[in-house]
């Protein structure tokens, strides 16, 4: 099921702490079922539309990632960060399938022409960032980082 959240209050995300903190506020953490976010944020990084999908599953959520990021394009949003939950877990860590998901979405936002600036990983008291890509966690951390700013890691032009 996906839901419209209307948020109250004026956010400013900069950073993915600012984008954990905003979860924190939100409670995302204490859910009983996996939900995933889109975040959509302007040009000055003012939060202007979240949307949640839902499951009834425990540890499952299924999107579309096409059109969760095609809403976030209709509701003039310039970036996005996409943030999922995994409950009870005290250690979030990234699955082989939200590593897919995630360069999917990546790859997405580049053609649509909305930027993914990361994707946060919500645990109880911790959260996972794939920008920070802990290598113990994700062999392919440096790859994200790569996808994130190619030019910082190609040889200077002569």
């Amino acid at each position: 099921m996906t839901t419209t959240t209307t948020i109250d209050e004026d956010w400013t995300l900069r950073s993915r702490a600012d984008v954990a903190t905003f979860l924190d506020h939100q409670q995302m953490q204490a859910l009983k079922s996996e939900e995933f976010w889109v975040i959509s944020l302007d040009a000055n990084d003012n939060l202007i539309h979240v949307m949640r999908q839902t499951s009834e599953l425990r540890d499952k959520v299924y999107i579309d990632l096409r059109l969760a990021l095609l809403r976030a394009k209709t509701k003039g949003a310039a970036k996005v960060y996409l943030a999922h939950n995994h409950p009870d877990s005290r250690r979030p860590r990234a699955s082989w399938n939200d590593w897919m998901s995630t360069m999917k979405a990546r790859w997405l936002g580049w053609r649509l022409g909305v930027p993914v600036l990361d994707h946060l990983i919500m645990g109880c008291d911790k959260y996972y960032s794939y920008l920070s890509g802990d290598s113990r966690w994700n062999p392919l951390g440096w790859l994200f980082r790569v996808a994130l700013n190619p030019r910082r890691f190609l040889p200077a032009a002569q």
